[in-house]
């Protein structure tokens, strides 16, 4: 088991409901909250698939970016940075990757 963390401000989603109910999102239980001037999800599972969470949020960003945090089973952490045109893992560009 493993854990999900995302925290936005300023970030703005085309459609959250959508978000919510998309494949990747839904098959872990996240659920993107708005809150004035932050958006956040948070779930626990397995969260080997991380990536087809990120293209998924991604899809649906139209500005701002997310800090997330994902914790694998092993206890190994990935700090990611989430923006609509770029990626960071851990001081790496990862952004070709995820689209």
């Amino acid at each position: 088991m493993g854990s999900i963390e995302f925290e936005g401000w300023d970030v703005e989603i085309d459609d959250i409901e959508a978000l919510n109910r998309s494949s990747e999102v839904s098959r872990i239980g996240l659920n993107f909250e708005q809150h004035p001037g932050m958006i956040c999800a948070s779930a626990e599972g397995n969260v080997a698939a991380y990536y087809c969470i990120l293209v998924e949020v991604k899809r649906h960003m139209i500005s701002g970016g997310f800090n997330v945090t994902v914790t694998r089973g092993t206890g190994e952490k990935k700090v990611i940075n989430l923006y609509p045109t770029f990626v960071i893992e851990n001081d790496v560009d990862i952004t070709s990757l995820i689209r």
